[in-house]
């Protein structure tokens, strides 16, 4: 089984590399379920780490339907961190009414391609409007990956529409509560990837807050330990 694992920060990237891993998915923000890392960031990472990185792409919290600008910083951030090596970019792109957004999906596709680096659709597919049939689109469109919790808030409670994902051969990698606990499940009905920030929570004692962030655990490999699964 593939381990991919989500880093927010410099120290995760640098922790990881003591771990059996595929991948490392680099972020910002991960409170807000991910954003665009900044350019140094991204260089450093390069620099020090000997896993493959593939590298998120969103310019912002909240939807997933960006106006003309927001795309712009997008597609220019993808050439750039391509450009730099990295592995492959992920991305997610609905319309108002969560359809899937295909043109610029396909877009995004095709930039991965001409580096020969990989396409990953993000959760966003799991808050789409029609998940099974928006994940044979996505398939058809030639994405490389798609990580889903199932269309629900956890991979446990969404375990049956990532089966059926799995009988219809769709390239998914699950994420979003997967652990030591449950991870035999998953690997009872077929997955072959998880992804997880298998982190804890640091807490600021300011008087004022700025909000807290996590870190990767360095007693992750009990999880993540293929020995185990």
């Amino acid at each position: 089984m593939n381990i991919e694992i989500c880093a927010g920060n410099i120290e995760d990237v640098i922790i990881a590399e003591d771990f059996n891993i595929a991948r490392i998915e680099l972020n910002q923000g991960l409170s807000t379920g991910g954003l665009t890392p900044s350019y140094s960031l991204v260089k450093k990472a390069l620099e020090i780490s000997s896993k493959d990185i593939i590298v998120m792409l969103r310019p912002r919290e909240g939807d997933f339907t960006y106006t003309t600008n927001e795309y712009e910083i997008m597609k220019n951030d993808a050439v750039t961190f391509l450009q730099m090596g990295v592995k492959g970019i992920v991305f997610g792109f609905l319309n108002r009414d969560r359809s899937i957004d295909i043109d610029k999906t396909k877009e995004f596709i095709q930039i991965a391609n001409k580096y020969g680096k990989e396409s990953v659709f993000h959760r966003a597919i799991d808050v789409s409007n029609n998940y099974h049939n928006n994940l044979i689109l996505l398939k058809e469109l030639g994405i490389t990956r798609i990580l889903t919790s199932g269309a629900e808030k956890t991979a446990l409670q969404g375990i049956s529409n990532i089966k059926l994902a799995l009988e219809n051969s769709i390239p998914i990698i699950v994420g979003c509560g997967v652990n030591k606990d449950n991870i035999d499940k998953f690997k009872k009905i077929g997955v072959k990837e998880i992804h997880g920030s298998f982190s804890k929570k640091i807490s600021n004692e300011y008087k004022i807050d700025f909000g807290n962030y996590t870190i990767l655990d360095r007693n992750v490999q009990r999880t993540i330990d293929f020995n185990s699964f």
